[in-house]
């Protein structure tokens, strides 16, 4: 029986050196998939290091490691296919590879879904309205259309504005009603490009049945839990064979992520099943059979509303795989590496 292989593309040694967005790489090639029998190798060249033959696709790829200090590392032609069973697309934009080669085998972070994710308001009006989870949010194409919905669909003292296009807090503003119509003056080129939510208070505890990883968590926990300050709870969710695992990371938003670690048994079930629905959905929408990607969960209110969960915005643009924590790390690249498997062809 032939071995099965992953191959992890990057665009360069820099890139596979400053993989910053899974930091947890070696424990998942080294550990996680070596127990389910994958061999991981990756290619340095983006799409140059595929090659359409007429024995089929081939790609130039090496070893994550020489045998020793001294070996040079040589490049072995595999085919796509055959040798290679899945793609993990870590270049940090999109691989434009020829449809035949991405129709060959899975890809994680693959172009179909890079472009679902890649503005904010088409996945939440194709992927995260239609289940009903959605943080209210209106795309901004004209001034009527921010009117309408600061008056008539979700009035709020406050509104977030934020590019559709975009990552982190990096040109985010919380502005009064009045000071998102001056700026729609100030700045035409904001239409059709930015995006309008009621700036909802996110800084109340999570309810109580939400507990820490474990002991030794607990104080950490408490101090961000009760800070004071915008947090959420990120649900990864890994999706192939038809099917998505997630796992519950927490994250106070303040200059920065300052993450935390939660007990994934004692997060709503809520939270769960409907990143598992998104996930699913998003691979029928892109017809793929490999997806990683994220629903960020927040719990608050604005205004007179109770406080309940809403997802802010699904990130499908390869997010950052956390791995501050050994144990959590270990079982959130577990998930990862069983669904590479599954991907892969492995019979769990």
């Amino acid at each position: 029986m032939e071995v099965p292989r992953a191959c992890f593309v990057y665009k360069g040694p820099e890139s596979l050196a400053k993989d910053t967005l899974l930091p947890g790489r070696d424990q998942l090639v080294d550990i996680l998939l070596e127990e389910y029998g994958i061999k991981s190798v990756f290619s340095s060249d983006s799409e140059a290091s595929f090659h359409i033959g007429i024995d089929g696709v081939a790609v130039d790829s090496y070893q994550f490691a020489p045998s020793s200090e001294s070996e040079v590392p040589v490049a072995e032609r595999l085919l796509v296919g055959s040798d290679i069973d899945v793609i993990l697309n870590r270049r940090g934009r999109s691989l434009q590879l020829a449809p035949e080669v991405r129709s060959l085998v899975p890809m994680f972070n693959s172009n179909e879904v890079r472009g679902m994710g890649h503005y904010k308001y088409r996945a939440h009006e194709r992927v995260l309205e239609p289940l009903g989870i959605a943080m209210p949010t209106a795309l901004v194409k004209t001034p009527d259309d921010a009117y309408i919905f600061m008056t008539e669909e979700c009035a709020s003292r406050d509104y977030i504005v934020k590019p559709e296009i975009g990552h982190g807090t990096k040109g985010v503003e919380r502005l009064s009603a009045p000071e998102v119509f001056a700026r729609l003056a100030e700045n035409p080129g904001w239409l059709g490009r930015y995006l309008l939510q009621p700036a909802y208070d996110l800084t109340k505890p999570f309810p109580k049945e939400i507990k820490a990883f474990d002991s030794d968590s607990k104080d950490a926990f408490d101090a961000a839990n009760e800070s004071g300050k915008a947090k959420e709870i990120r649900m990864y969710g890994f999706h192939a064979g038809g099917e998505t695992k997630t796992f519950p990371v927490a994250r106070v938003v303040d200059n920065g992520d300052h993450w935390f670690v939660v007990d994934p048994d004692s997060v709503p079930e809520l939270l769960h099943q409907k990143t598992q629905e998104s996930m699913d959905l998003v691979a029928r929408l892109t017809g793929v059979k490999a997806v990683q990607g994220t629903c960020d969960w927040a719990f608050g209110t604005h205004d007179s509303q109770d406080p309940h969960w809403a997802v802010v915005e699904a990130n499908l643009r390869s997010p950052y795989v956390y791995n501050q924590h050994s144990e959590v790390s270990r079982l959130l690249h577990g998930e990862f590496a069983s669904q590479i498997a599954v991907a892969a062809g492995v019979r769990l």
